[in-house]
């Protein structure tokens, strides 16, 4: 997987295009997940960093000295079987091993065990530094401090990962889930973007409640055009006071009250989810918040409470949904999309193609409606007005059922989209025509 030297910083959308233009056979699902080693590797390490081998007999722990390194091919040495199987290639990194840290993996306690099942995933393991330094045999009796004891290191919040029975449930592949949150772990925020019945929302809520213990440890809210600051954050609301009259109180919004609770217990993850996040001005919503989603250990000066810095807690994490049809993801400013990470969710590709086939066999259902679906995508050439599974994923499977879904759900949308571009909506893309071509087709 050789796509050339990657310079730090590295774009995830540079690196997935030369992967893809490297590897054009390739599922795009595949290469999204080397894009997230790749980016891993080169952006996601830092010097100091502990670093973890994926060695199959023994766990090596060593410190990284630099930044990557790039090697000329024919400075390379063969590389060793037993971890070739996912190619960083010419990119290296150099470290600083701790030699007497070298435990059996079978030995290791089970905290480990989930992370290092499989070889050669560069992951974000934070959760585990008090198991990584616990592991280190201790020395000699050190003297006595007279400043004070060594701080203990603090418990870090971990986002539990999801299992094969939420994939199956959701009817998604595992690795992909799984990928979805290493990239809420690195960036804490990640918007899932796509055309309409691609079960964003449905994914961001499910996925939200199976990353936290407690189900009150998320909340949902719907960005709206009206929405601002003042709705999101805090922002003065009219009350009645003592006396009947009307005065102003300053009232937190949802961020900040679930951003309370999360500084109040760190070792637990909370999440919010937001709904439709492009339908509002975001750069009005969010305000001065946009340094604080970005760095997390730096406070900011507030708009109504300025006497009192406020840092976005490290275990809040953010997962929006945005609909293409309604708003292009082209027009989200920069800003926006440096703070996030994007996962798109298109009927015409993975995960989502052949989502409805999947559901349709796990329920005992004919294939007529996913057949249906991909003959209309078929003719939709606007990828963002494609029509997503989620709206034959009922229990109504026969031809009447399926015509008045596509009547009163489907047919609405086309024709919203090709308003006022001459297009006989109903011609192309209606019911019958859609049966017909199907069955010259086959």
């Amino acid at each position: 997987m050789q796509i050339g030297h990657v310079e730090s910083p590295a774009s995830t959308t540079e690196i997935f295009e030369r992967l893809r233009d490297a590897l054009p056979d390739k599922k795009d699902n595949t290469l999204k997940n080397w894009t997230g080693q790749i980016h891993r590797f080169v952006d996601g390490m830092s010097e100091s960093d502990l670093v973890i081998t994926v060695d199959p007999k023994h766990l090596r722990i060593g410190e990284i000295l630099g930044p990557v390194e790039w090697a000329a091919a024919d400075d390379l040495t063969d590389a060793d079987p037993d971890i070739s199987e996912i190619e960083i290639g010419p990119r290296r990194r150099s470290v600083d091993w701790w030699d007497d840290v070298q435990p059996l993996r079978e030995d290791l306690p089970d905290v480990f065990q989930p992370k290092l099942k499989t070889l050669l995933t560069v992951t974000e393991v934070s959760e585990l530094l008090p198991a990584i330094h616990a592991l280190r045999r201790p020395g000699p009796e050190p003297d006595p401090d007279p400043i004070g004891p060594v701080p203990l290191i603090p418990p870090i919040a971990v986002l539990k990962v999801p299992d094969r029975r939420l994939a199956d449930r959701l009817h998604l592949p595992h690795d992909w889930l799984v990928d979805i949150v290493e990239l809420l772990r690195e960036k804490r925020q990640v918007i899932l973007y796509g055309p309409p019945g691609t079960g964003k929302t449905y994914l961001a809520t499910k996925l939200a409640e199976h990353l936290v213990e407690d189900p009150a440890d998320t909340q949902l809210i719907q960005f709206h055009p009206s929405y601002g600051y003042e709705d999101f954050f805090e922002g003065y609301r009219p009350v009645i006071n003592e006396s009947g009259g009307i005065a102003f109180e300053l009232r937190h919004g949802p961020l900040r009250l679930l951003a309370g609770e999360a500084a109040e217990d760190p070792t637990r993850p909370f999440i919010l989810v937001i709904d439709e996040i492009n339908r509002a001005n975001l750069a009005k919503v969010f305000g001065e918040l946009y340094f604080a989603l970005e760095y997390r250990d730096t406070a900011v000066r507030l708009q109504y409470s300025p006497e009192q810095p406020f840092t976005l807690p490290k275990n809040l994490y953010i997962i929006g949904t945005m609909n293409t049809a309604d708003r292009s993801i082209a027009l989200v400013d920069a800003a926006m999309r440096r703070r996030f990470y994007f996962v798109d969710l298109f009927p015409s590709r993975d995960p989502i193609d052949g989502l409805l086939r999947r559901w349709l066999s796990a329920e005992g259902h004919p294939a007529l409606a996913a057949d249906l679906l991909n003959e209309l995508n078929s003719r939709i050439a606007d990828q963002d007005a494609a029509i997503g599974p989620s709206y034959f994923m009922n229990g109504d499977q026969s031809l009447l059922g399926l015509e008045k879904v596509w009547r009163r759900a489907v047919m609405p949308l086309l024709e919203e989209h090709y308003l006022g571009t001459g297009r006989d909506v109903a011609a192309s893309f209606g019911f019958a025509a859609v049966m017909k071509g199907l069955t010259e087709a086959t």
